[in-house]
């Protein structure tokens, strides 16, 4: 599989997870994921079978400390260390975005939030 695939999957089932980690999968939030997979599909002309993959993505739960074995893995993919930190910075502004799409971020998406930017070896004084 190639690496824009495994980036749209992991960043939907990052978001999907965040969106999820209050304990409450908000309308919004849910329907801010299924237009992104779907616009991703659209834009990036995946075959039928890629987009259905990619949308199949969002009924599946992830663990949070799969998402960052995976996140690291998918970061070592690219050879150079400016498409690492652009990859990086994506998936960063993706979780914003989801956890901000209901119009409040819950102490939990914060926390989870917080711990993977940590993980990612991000500064902390982002919000």
């Amino acid at each position: 599989m190639d690496k824009f695939l495994d980036s749209v999957k992991l960043m939907a089932r990052t978001g999907q997870f965040f969106a999820k980690s209050d304990g409450h999968y908000d309308a919004t939030e849910e329907r801010f994921l299924k237009g992104f997979t779907y616009s991703l599909g659209i834009l990036a002309d995946l075959k039928n079978e890629e987009r259905k993959d990619v949308r199949n993505v969002l009924n599946e739960d992830s663990e949070f400390d799969e998402l960052i074995n995976d996140t690291q893995q998918l970061l070592e993919q690219y050879d150079d260390e400016k498409e690492r930190q652009r990859m990086l910075e994506a998936f960063d502004q993706f979780i914003r975005v989801t956890i901000g799409a209901d119009g409040k971020i819950e102490r939990e998406e914060a926390k989870h939030y917080k711990e993977w930017r940590r993980r990612m070896g991000l500064p902390e004084n982002r919000h």
